[in-house]
């Protein structure tokens, strides 16, 4: 989905991550030229967000790593304001149309789709549907989601971009593959747990849906005999294992029972 396909979601990860180790090292142990650093956790955050806009999220991460010194937090949004809104008023409106032109693309709606066509529902309800349901979903994964690499170099910040980053691709009905990368690239530093189950569920559904000549093209690109096959199992079943990840997600919320690692060598691999 990535390195074969070509996108730029993994430069993104990879500047967006770095922000985050900055940011959760000064929350966890802040020295005097702290200034510095927040300001180097939201420079990397905003250039993350300009190579691809949803790492806002990472941002917020950053910045709520960064909870305990409020001046520092405010550095550090400052700082990814200003490389997100100066770069975009340097390149203009062709950067804003490029944006919107790719803020309702990506596959199947979802399960939104699935399940709305069955109640009757239009589409266009989706977004609004998905925003709503977002701040809440987040605020239950910042407050259950395991604790993950703790109070080792870039923990806390980990934890919330990993809680952030899956409210919004377990919600938003516009999703590719390789956008997974957000959560597969802090996830990797986590110690394991079911939560890498729901990450390949939705991962591997979604991948598949989305196969050349599968997924939205079938009918342009497979016999009618073929084509009926897609339908009868991508088109469905990808939708439910969707929904799945996502409900099976808020019962471990509540539920707790995530089977979490004891050991936090994952992480400290990732360090080294």
């Amino acid at each position: 989905s990535l390195i074969a396909a070509g996108h730029l979601d993994v430069v993104a990860a990879a500047v967006g991550v770095a922000a985050l180790l900055v940011a959760g090292l000064r929350a966890v142990r802040p020295a005097p030229t702290g200034w510095w650093w927040a300001v180097a956790a939201g420079a990397c955050a905003g250039a993350a967000a300009d190579i691809k806009v949803d790492y806002v999220l990472f941002v917020l991460a950053a910045c709520w790593a960064l909870r305990r010194f409020p001046g520092r937090a405010a550095v550090a949004a400052a700082a990814a304001a200003a490389v997100l809104v100066g770069s975009y008023a340097i390149v203009g409106m062709a950067a804003v149309r490029a944006l919107a032109g790719r803020a309702s693309a990506g596959l199947g709606w979802e399960y939104y789709g699935f399940i709305f066509r069955h109640l009757g529902i239009s589409l266009n309800a989706a977004v609004p549907v998905a925003a709503c349901l977002m701040l809440p979903l987040a605020v239950l994964a910042l407050a259950r989601i395991p604790a993950g690499p703790g109070d080792q170099p870039g923990g806390q910040a980990i934890r919330a971009g990993l809680a952030l980053s899956l409210a919004w691709l377990l919600l938003w009905p516009h999703q590719y593959a390789w956008y997974s990368v957000m959560i597969m690239s802090v996830l990797v530093c986590y110690p394991a747990s079911r939560l890498d189950w729901i990450a390949m569920a939705w991962l591997s559904a979604i991948t598949f849906a989305d196969i050349p000549g599968l997924g939205h093209a079938s009918h342009r690109l497979m016999n009618d005999a073929l084509d009926q096959i897609q339908y009868q199992n991508l088109d469905h079943l990808a939708p439910l294992v969707l929904l799945g990840a996502l409900v099976t997600f808020v019962t471990l919320c509540i539920n707790l029972r995530w089977r979490q690692q004891s050991a936090l060598s994952r992480f400290s691999d990732c360090q080294s």
